[in-house]
């Protein structure tokens, strides 16, 4: 199936978005343009298997939901701590992630899916208790 989204230079101006989710985009999209959406309260990226950076992401500070599914390149994500709004976190199918740090300063968080994150350092329970699903 041919990619649905191949650039993302037109969701600049879309300043108020507070939803977003990207199905099937093409590998050789620049994902650092979403850092500019800080409206974002919800973003959905799932079934690309190359993300260069995830570094966006300490810009959208609103945001409830985060589903990154299917990107089997992902090894970390960083900075994951200032998204303290966080609700949803969804990192299911992210099979070279070997780090998910700082999940207990994450206060708001309700559901954490790593369902196929075979690679994962191993997260003591006393930081994600009851999230995880």
């Amino acid at each position: 199936m041919p990619p649905f989204v191949t650039d993302l230079d037109w969701i600049q101006p879309l300043i108020n978005l507070k939803s977003l989710g990207l199905i099937n985009p093409a590998d050789t999209i620049d994902f650092s343009v979403l850092g500019h959406l800080s409206t974002l309260q919800q973003l959905w990226i799932s079934n690309v298997k190359t993300v260069k950076s995830v570094d966006f992401l300490h810009s959208l500070t609103k945001l409830r939901e985060l589903v990154i599914s299917g990107v089997s390149d992902l090894q970390e994500i960083p900075m994951l701590s200032q998204l303290t709004e966080l609700r949803l976190l969804d990192l299911s199918g992210a099979v070279s992630l070997r780090h998910l740090d700082n999940v207990s300063c994450l206060g708001n968080l309700e559901r954490l899916n790593l369902r196929g994150c075979v690679n994962i350092r191993l997260i003591p329970l006393s930081q994600v208790g009851q999230y995880v699903v």
